[in-house]
C-alpha cells in the first residue's frame, strides 16, 4: 500500500471515530440522571427476580433532570426473554418502551415528587419452566 493511500485511510478512520464520538456523547447527554438505590446508574444491577416463580419486586430510583431517564431490565442468568409489558402507567410522567427490555421515563414538566409504574417481565428458563415477574418502580423525582 502506498504511503499516500495509508494517509487517506488513517484520515478517514480518524474522522469516522470523531463523528461516532460526537453522536455517542450527544445521545448520552440527552438523558436525565437515574440511580437505583443500592445499584448502578441506569440498570438493575444486583436486583434479583425470577420470572418462573411469578415473583414481584419493588425498586426505588432517584431521577433528576428534565430529560428522559433510561432504565434497563437485565434478566437473571439462564433466562430468555419472552415479553415485557407496562402494567401500571405513571401518574406524573410517561413511560415508553424503546427496546426489548429498555424503558424511558419522562416526568411531567416541572414535576417533583414520587411517581411509580410497573412492568411485567415474562421469561423462560433455558432448560425448564417459564413465567412472569412484576417489577414495580418507585421513582423519587428530584429537581
Amino acid at each position: 500500500m502506498r504511503q499516500c493511500d495509508m494517509r487517506r485511510l488513517l484520515a478517514s478512520l480518524f474522522y469516522t471515530l470523531a463523528f461516532c464520538a460526537v453522536v455517542l456523547w450527544s445521545s448520552v447527554s440527552a438523558h436525565a440522571d437515574c440511580l437505583q438505590k443500592g445499584g448502578d446508574k441506569g440498570s438493575l444491577s444486583g436486583a434479583e427476580f425470577f420470572p418462573d416463580t411469578y415473583d414481584s419486586r419493588t425498586f426505588l430510583w432517584y431521577v433528576s433532570g428534565p430529560d428522559a431517564c433510561v432504565i434497563r431490565i437485565f434478566l437473571p442468568e439462564g433466562y430468555d426473554l419472552i415479553q415485557t409489558t407496562v402494567t401500571k402507567w405513571p401518574s406524573r410522567g410517561n413511560i415508553r418502551q424503546v427496546g426489548e427490555s429498555i424503558f424511558e421515563y419522562k416526568r411531567d414538566d416541572h414535576f417533583q415528587g414520587m411517581d411509580s409504574y410497573s412492568v411485567r417481565v415474562c421469561a423462560r428458563k433455558r432448560y425448564g419452566s417459564q413465567g412472569c415477574s412484576t417489577l414495580n418502580y418507585n421513582l423519587n423525582v428530584l429537581k
